[in-house]
Formats: C-alpha cells, sequence, structure tokens
C-alpha cells in the first residue's frame, strides 16, 4: 500500500471516528440541541411609562414582533444574550430599542442554538413613524397596528408586514423574503437582491416601485395608480385589480399580459425572467 492511499485511509477512519463521537454526544445530551448551546440568553421585561408617538429598533440578530398590549401599557420583552442587554428608552417623542454594545467589532466564540427576540406591546393602534434596522433577525409586524410611515431595513431576515401606513412603506433587504398582506399606503417602494417579493391584497393610492435581482415579485389581487417592477433573473407574476397600460421588456423570458388601453402605467422589466399579469 502507498503512502497516499495511507494518508486517506488515516483520514477517513479519524473522519468516522469524530462522527461516532459527536452522535454518542448528542444521544447523552439526549438529541436535545439546545444543550449545545454556550451562550446564555435571558428574558427581560422593560416597562415603557412614558408615552410616544415614533417607535425606532436597531437589532442585529434578533427577531422582532409587535403584539398588542392586554394591560395598556407598554412593555418590551427581549430574549437576549445575557452579556449583550439591550436599552430601551423615550427621547424625543420615540421609543428606542438597541443593543448595549455599541462596539463596531463584536467578536462571539459561543455557539447558541436558540433564537434571540424583541418582543414589542403596544398599547395604541396607531404610531406616526416605525424605523427598524437589522441584520439577520425577521420582523414581523401585524394588522392590529398603523403607522404613518414604515421604513425597515435588513440583511438576512425576512419582513412579514400586515400594518397599514398612511403615507410611505419603504422596505430594503439583502436576501430575506418580502411578505405583505392586506394593507395600504399611499406609495410603496421595496427592494431586494435575491429573496422573493409576495404581496396579497396590497394597495398604494399612488405608486408601487419594486426592485429585485434573482428574486420573483408575485401580486395576489394587488393594486395601484402607477406601477414600476424590475428584475435580472427573477420573474414578475401574479393578478392586479384593475386596467393598466403595460409596458413590458424581457431579454430571454416570456410575456403574458393583458392588452388593455386604459389605467395608469404599469412598467415591467426583467432581464431573464418572465413576464405573467392577469387581471382579477
Amino acid at each position: 500500500m502507498n503512502k497516499n492511499k495511507k494518508w486517506i485511509i488515516s483520514g477517513a477512519a479519524l473522519f468516522g471516528a469524530g462522527i461516532l463521537i459527536c452522535i454518542s454526544a448528542f444521544a447523552f445530551l439526549g438529541f436535545d440541541f439546545k444543550k449545545l448551546s454556550t451562550v446564555k440568553l435571558v428574558s427581560d421585561t422593560y416597562d415603557v411609562d412614558d408615552s410616544f408617538e415614533n417607535i425606532q429598533i436597531k437589532a442585529d440578530t434578533e427577531d422582532i414582533c409587535f403584539l398588542p398590549s392586554d394591560d395598556g401599557k407598554c412593555r418590551v420583552i427581549c430574549y437576549e444574550e445575557e452579556n449583550n442587554l439591550h436599552d430601551v428608552h423615550t427621547e424625543n417623542n420615540t421609543l428606542t430599542i438597541s443593543s448595549k454594545n455599541t462596539q463596531k467589532l463584536n467578536i462571539n466564540f459561543g455557539v447558541s442554538t436558540q433564537s434571540p427576540s424583541i418582543t414589542v406591546y403596544l398599547p395604541e393602534k396607531s404610531y406616526k413613524m416605525l424605523d427598524i434596522d437589522s441584520d439577520t433577525g425577521d420582523t414581523k409586524i401585524p394588522k392590529d397596528f398603523s403607522f404613518e410611515n414604515i421604513n425597515i431595513r435588513l440583511d438576512t431576515g425576512d419582513v412579514s408586514c400586515s400594518a397599514p401606513a398612511k403615507e410611505k412603506i419603504n422596505i430594503i433587504t439583502d436576501t430575506g423574503d418580502m411578505d405583505l398582506s392586506s394593507l395600504s399606503a399611499s406609495d410603496m417602494t421595496l427592494s431586494s437582491d435575491t429573496g422573493d417579493i409576495v404581496m396579497t391584497d396590497v394597495i398604494a393610492l399612488n405608486q408601487f416601485n419594486i426592485e429585485n435581482n434573482t428574486g420573483d415579485v408575485k401580486f395576489n389581487g394587488c393594486d395601484a395608480e402607477t406601477i414600476f417592477v424590475r428584475t435580472d433573473t427573477g420573474d414578475i407574476k401574479g393578478t392586479l385589480l384593475s386596467e393598466k397600460i403595460f409596458i413590458t421588456k424581457t431579454d430571454t423570458g416570456d410575456i403574458n399580459v393583458p392588452q388593455s388601453v386604459t389605467g395608469g402605467k404599469c412598467e415591467l422589466t426583467t432581464d431573464t425572467g418572465d413576464i405573467r399579469i392577469e387581471l382579477k
């Protein structure tokens, strides 16, 4: 047996032994992966006594969700790392939630099998501004609330929103998906790199301005006075509620849209994706 084969056999044996050790360790823990976590998460409740009209959240990996308060008081429950707590306070009529760790570089070699989260219990149904800036966490905004403006910026997290806005909704993600349903706004701007954008029963009084690179854009019973959609490889498809003057362009994809000659402008452009739109 030559030296190369010996090295290959030895490496395979060590690899197999490592797998057996890992399986044995998991079995010893009852296959409870939470026990593997070396990052300790704690649940902290922050009571908010002052009133506010705006909400601003700066998050890292936390999932963010909003729920109605059942006692008329605002409180924020953070499931957070015990060495990376949050700062919750009101200032200039704004509820601000952010991590106390403001260092630009935060190196953590710990292992966490649980998801940190921020749950905001709100006493009112209507607020002026919602501003969220997050890295990898998901964001969920239910239909229980409404805002004048919604601004969301995420890296890899998903966005689920059913809250209407009186003026503008702006959502930007890199790789996360967007799921918007049963809401309205005056203007809506959505931008993603690789995530899909799905809209169901969404109405903009003025304009949809949607840009996606490789993800798809899908309308389910949506409408706006004017619609602009641009993708690279993603498909543009779905149903709209009213006639439009369609302006479409694709390099290699298929196009199938209604031949209507009235209504607002609907400009749909893609490089290699398909364009398929129907009127509901």
